[in-house]
C-alpha cells in the first residue's frame, strides 16, 4: 500500500530530513557516496561489465573519428583526446593538411602534461582567441569538468603562458577579446556581481594590467534576472558590441553599443531567439509580433538591417515562414548569408538566403543543400570562428543511429557537398534499419519516434531501450551513438527516440504544450510511445527500458512514480527530482520560466504533482517501482547532485531497492575523461539489460 495519503505539507517541505544530502562535499556526504557507488558495484562490476567498458572506451578513443575544427587566421584549430592524451591535445592544422588523407598537426598544449606538471586534474573547456591575428587566446580550463573554469592568458606564437597576463580563478566566466589589451568581462566574482541564478549580473572592460576586481561595469542587469552578457562582432570596424540582458530563459532584451556600454536597445519581441553578424539581425519569434499592420505568427524567421534600425527603421524581411510541422530548427549569419536548418516533418533541410538580395514584401531566393536522408541529424556551421569575418565556408556533419558521422565542406555561395572525412563504424550495423513511427496520446496528438532494430521482427521479443527529453524548446535528433549502438544495437537490441512535446521538435507550440503546468504532459507522451511498441507487436512491458538525463532525468524519475506500470526498469541521469528546492540550488532558478516557481502557491500546486521526491510512496505502492539505477556527478554545478542523492535515499528509506553511483568528475557531463565516461556510460547500459533479463 501507498505509505502516505496525502502530499507533503509546507511543514514537511521546510523540514527535509535529508538536506544534508545537498552538502556537495564534507565526511558524512562522502561516507554515504563511497558507500552507495560500493553497493552498486558490487551488484554490476565484474567481466561482463568491464566488457562494455572497453567496448566503450574503444569507440570514444576511435583513432578516425572526425576531428571538431575552427579556423581562426590561417589555422584550424581542435582539441583532441585518444587513449594516450585523456584530457587532450590542443593542436592545428591548415585546410589544405585538413582535407587530405594525411593531416599534419602542430601540437600547441598538451593538457595531460600541463596538468601532471601543475598537479590540477584539468578538462578542456574551450579557448577565446582575439582576432585578427589569433595569436593570443584565453584559455579556459575546468578543474574536473564542472561548467565554472579556470582563465588563463596564452600566447600562440611561443606556446607558453602569459607571464602577467589576463587570469582568473574557478567561477563561471565569459570573456571576448576587444583588442589585445581589453577584454570584456562576466564573471560572478562576488555576491554583488551575482545574480540569483549564480551567473554575472554585469559586463566590466578589463584592460591588461589592471585588477579584474576594479575593471570599470559598463553594463549591468537586476539581480533577479539570469544574467548579463556581451558578444562582441569583429566583423565591423570599429568592433560592436551586442548587450544582453538574460531576463528569463526564454526572454532578454538586446542592445546595441561600443566599449563604453550599450547605446540603443532593439524594439524586437523579448522571447525572440536573435543571431546577429556584420548588418543583419536574424529573429525567429517565439510569439506572434504585431508590426506596421502586419502580424507575423510564432516561429517565423526574419531578418533585420543594423543601419536601418539605427536611423529609426524596423523593416523586417520574411525568410522562413512555418507551417504545422515544418519549422527552422537552427539559424546562423554566415557571410551576409542566412543558413537555417529546417525540420520539414522532422527531415532536415539546409537552406541558404543571400541577404543582400533580400528586401521587404518579396520572397527571398533559397538555395538548398541537396543529398540529405530524412531520419537524420545534421549539423550546419560556418569553417571560421565566431569571432572573426566569415568567408561563407560551412563544416556540415550528417549521421543517423546506423550511418557513422561523416563530414563535409560546402560555402553559402555553392551549395554543393564536398566529402571530407567519415568515421569507421563503431559496430555492425547489417540488418538493422531506421524508421519513424507515431503513438497516439491520450489527447490524440500524435507523437512521433524513430525506432532503430533489426529489419526481421523480433516475434514482439524486443529488447527496447526508450529515451526522450521533452523539455526547454529542445529537439535531440537521431544520431550515430557509441552508447546505444555499441552496447545496445549491436547486441541484437532496439531502440526508440522520442520526440515529445516541451522539446522544440515542432516549434513553439510543441514546447508550449509541455512546459509549466503541461510539464507532465511529455511524461504522458513517453508513456503513450511505451504502450504504442506493445500495441505494435514490436515487444512487451517486462523488456522496455526508460533512459533519462538532467530535464530526462526528471522524465525518468516521473515514469517510475506516476506511470511504473510501462517500464521493467530506469536509468535517472544527473535529473532534477526535488522540484520544491529547485530554483534555490546552482542555477536552478534559471529555470524558473520551463517549469514555474516553487515560491509561488498556484506554481507548486502543479509542480508537487511532478517533484518525484515528494510523490514517493503516495500514489503507488513502492513495491511496484520498477528497478532504478540513478547516477550524477559531484562535479555537476550546473544540476545540484543533492537531487540524485536525496532520491536516493528517500527510495531506500521507503525499503525500496534502488541503486545510486555518483562520479568525482565530469560536470554535467558523462566524465572527465574517456575513461570515466565510458565507465559511466558501461554501467547505466549495463544495468538496464541486466534488469531486463537480457544478460545475466
Amino acid at each position: 500500500m501507498a505509505v502516505n495519503a496525502h502530499l507533503p505539507t509546507l511543514e514537511d517541505l521546510d523540514h527535509d530530513p535529508r538536506l544534508w544530502l545537498e552538502e556537495i562535499d564534507g565526511e558524512q556526504v562522502s561516507a554515504w557516496t563511497e558507500e552507495e557507488n560500493a553497493r552498486t558495484l558490487a551488484y554490476l562490476d565484474g567481466p561482463a561489465l568491464q566488457k562494455d567498458v572497453e567496448r566503450i572506451k574503444a569507440a570514444l578513443n576511435q583513432p578516425d573519428r572526425i576531428p571538431h575544427v575552427r579556423r581562426r587566421g590561417d589555422y584550424l584549430y581542435n582539441h583532441w583526446t585518444d587513449a594516450e592524451h585523456k584530457k587532450g591535445l590542443w593542436r592545428r592544422t591548415t585546410l589544405d593538411s585538413f582535407k587530405s588523407s594525411a593531416t599534419v598537426w602542430e601540437t600547441i598544449l598538451d593538457i595531460d602534461a600541463l596538468a601532471k606538471e601543475e598537479g590540477k586534474e584539468w578538462v578542456w573547456a574551450g579557448a577565446v582567441s582575439c582576432p585578427p591575428q589569433h595569436e593570443r587566446v584565453a584559455l579556459r580550463l575546468s578543474p574536473g569538468g564542472g561548467d565554472a573554469v579556470v582563465l588563463r592568458e596564452f600566447d600562440i606564437t611561443t606556446k607558453t603562458f602569459v607571464k602577467n597576463g589576463f587570469e582568473l580563478p574557478e567561477m563561471k566566466t565569459q570573456v571576448a577579446w576587444l583588442d589585445e589589451d581589453t577584454l570584456t568581462l562576466t564573471a560572478p566574482s562576488s555576491a554583488e556581481l551575482s545574480t540569483s541564478s549564480g551567473y554575472a549580473s554585469a559586463v566590466r572592460l578589463w584592460r591588461r594590467g589592471t585588477d579584474p576586481n576594479d575593471a570599470p561595469i559598463i553594463f549591468e542587469v537586476d539581480k533577479d534576472h539570469i544574467a548579463a552578457g556581451v558578444a562582441v562582432d569583429h566583423s565591423v570596424s570599429p568592433p560592436r558590441l551586442i548587450f544582453h540582458d538574460v531576463q528569463t530563459f526564454f526572454s532578454s532584451t538586446v542592445s546595441l553599443g561600443d566599449h563604453t556600454g550599450p547605446k540603443h536597445q532593439i524594439d524586437i519581441p523579448r522571447d525572440a531567439h536573435i543571431s546577429q553578424k556584420g548588418n543583419y539581425f536574424l529573429i525567429r519569434l517565439r510569439t506572434k509580433w504585431d508590426l506596421h499592420g502586419q502580424t507575423f505568427k510564432p516561429d517565423t524567421v526574419i531578418s533585420l538591417r543594423i543601419d536601418e534600425i539605427l536611423q529609426g527603421v524596423t523593416d523586417p524581411t520574411v525568410l522562413f515562414e512555418p507551417s504545422e510541422r515544418k519549422i527552422s530548427r537552427s539559424m546562423e549569419l554566415i557571410d551576409n548569408h542566412a543558413v537555417l536548418l529546417v525540420l520539414d516533418n522532422l527531415a532536415p533541410v539546409i537552406q541558404s538566403i543571400d541577404l543582400a538580395a533580400t528586401r521587404p514584401g518579396v520572397k527571398p531566393d533559397v538555395k538548398t543543400i541537396p543529398g540529405l536522408a530524412d531520419i537524420c541529424d545534421i549539423v550546419v556551421e560556418a569553417l571560421d570562428d565566431h569571432t572573426a569575418k566569415s568567408d561563407g565556408t560551412l563544416l556540415i556533419t550528417f549521421e543517423n543511429p546506423i550511418t557513422p558521422v561523416t563530414l563535409y565542406l560546402s560555402s553559402v555561395h555553392d551549395p554543393s557537398l564536398q566529402l571530407l572525412r567519415q568515421v569507421s563504424p563503431m559496430f555492425d550495423a547489417k540488418g538493422l534499419v531506421t524508421k519513424r513511427l507515431e503513438a497516439i496520446a491520450d489527447d490524440g496528438e500524435k507523437i512521433p519516434y524513430v525506432i532503430t532494430g533489426p529489419s526481421t521482427p523480433p516475434d514482439g521479443k524486443a529488447y527496447v531501450h526508450l529515451t526522450g527529453y521533452g523539455g526547454f524548446g529542445i529537439n535531440p535528433m537521431p544520431i550515430y551513438d557509441s552508447r546505444s549502438g555499441v552496447l545496445w544495437l549491436a547486441q541484437g537490441g532496439t531502440c526508440v527516440l522520442a520526440a515529445l512535446r516541451g522539446g522544440g521538435e515542432f516549434g513553439t507550440r510543441w514546447h508550449e504544450a509541455g512546459r509549466g503546468k503541461l510539464k507532465i504532459v511529455a511524461q504522458d507522451d513517453l508513456a503513450a510511445v511505451s504502450k504504442d511498441l506493445v500495441k505494435r507487436g514490436i515487444t512487451t512491458v517486462d523488456r522496455i527500458a526508460g533512459d533519462g538525463k538532467s530535464n530526462g532525468g526528471l522524465l525518468i524519475a516521473n515514469m517510475m512514480t506516476r506511470q511504473p506500470d510501462h517500464f521493467k526498469t530506469l536509468l535517472c541521469r544527473v535529473p532534477l527530482v526535488d522540484m520544491y528546492r529547485y530554483a534555490q540550488l546552482l542555477a536552478g532558478a534559471s529555470w524558473r520560466s520551463e517549469y514555474g516557481d516553487p515560491a509561488i502557491p498556484q506554481d507548486w500546486e502543479y509542480l508537487q504533482k511532478i517533484s518525484a521526491y515528494h510523490t514517493l510512496g503516495i500514489r503507488i505502492d513502492s513495491k511496484k517501482y520498477p528497478p532504478i539505477l540513478i547516477t550524477t556527478s559531484r562535479k555537476d554545478d550546473r544540476v545540484h547532485p543533492g537531487h540524485a542523492r536525496k532520491f536516493a535515499a528517500k527510495l531506500r528509506d521507503l525499503g525500496y531497492d534502488c541503486y545510486f553511483y555518483e562520479l568525482t568528475g565530469g560536470g554535467h557531463g558523462a566524465g572527465a575523461d574517456a575513461d570515466e565516461a565510458a565507465f559511466s556510460l558501461a554501467l547505466g547500459m549495463y544495468f538496464l539489460k541486466r534488469n531486463l533479463g537480457w544478460i545475466e
